[in-house]
C-alpha cells in the first residue's frame, strides 16, 4: 500500500499495525493462541506505559503532553520522572517496539487530532447528497472547468464532488451556498427535485 496516499496515513504505520489488526486477525481466525498471547502482553505493556505517560507530570504537563515537543526525548523525560520513569525505562526495556510506538502516537497526537477533524467533515460532506437532476452550468461564480468536470462526473455528494480531480474547495463552497440558496427559496412541503 502507498501509505502517502492513504487518507488516514498518520494512523496507518508498521509500528502500530498488530494493535490496529490483530484483534480482526483473531475474529477472523489468521491469529493463533501464541499469537495472541503475544498481543495480549504488549496491550497490557502499551496500556501502563500510557497510563503512566498521561499519569507523570513534570513542570505542569504530563510526559505525554511533554513527548509531542520536538525537543524533548524520552530519555531525558525518563531520567526526571522519578518512580514513573524507571518503569516506564523498565517497560522499555522488556517491550521496546511496544513503547517506541506508544511514544510516537504521543509525538504525533496533535496532528492524529487534526485529521480525523478532516476526516469528520469530508464524512459531513458525503452525506450531502447532491441532487440527481442539478443545472451546474446554473450555478453563479462556479468556475467554468469545474462545472464541466461534475456535470460529466455527476457526483451523489459533495464529498464525492470534492474528490475529483480539478474540482477544488472553493468550487464546494460555491455549490454549498447555491443548494443552501435554493432550498431555501423552495416552498415548504415542495419535494420536486432541483
Amino acid at each position: 500500500m502507498f501509505t502517502s496516499r492513504a487518507e488516514c496515513r498518520l494512523t496507518l504505520r508498521a509500528d502500530n499495525a498488530d494493535r490496529r489488526l490483530t484483534d480482526l486477525g483473531r475474529q477472523v481466525g489468521l491469529a493463533d493462541d501464541a499469537r495472541w498471547a503475544i498481543h495480549q502482553a504488549r496491550q497490557q505493556t502499551v496500556g501502563r506505559a500510557e497510563q503512566l505517560l498521561r499519569g507523570t507530570r513534570l513542570d505542569g504537563k504530563s510526559l505525554w503532553d511533554l513527548l509531542q515537543r520536538p525537543d524533548a526525548p524520552l530519555e531525558a523525560l525518563l531520567a526526571r520522572a522519578g518512580d514513573a520513569g524507571r518503569e516506564l525505562a523498565a517497560l522499555r526495556q522488556a517491550q521496546p517496539d511496544a513503547v517506541e510506538s506508544l511514544c510516537i502516537d504521543a509525538r504525533y497526537a496533535g496532528y492524529v487530532a487534526r485529521e480525523a477533524g478532516a476526516i469528520r467533515q469530508m464524512q459531513q460532506l458525503d452525506a450531502h447528497l447532491l441532487p440527481e437532476r442539478i443545472d451546474y452550468a446554473a450555478v453563479p461564480q462556479l468556475r467554468h472547468e469545474a462545472r464541466e468536470r461534475l456535470a460529466q462526473v455527476r457526483p451523489r455528494s459533495l464529498g464525492q464532488a470534492l474528490r475529483i480531480s480539478g474540482i477544488t474547495p472553493a468550487d464546494i463552497t460555491v455549490l454549498t451556498i447555491y443548494l443552501a440558496g435554493r432550498s431555501a427559496e423552495r416552498p415548504q412541503g415542495n419535494e420536486g427535485g432541483c
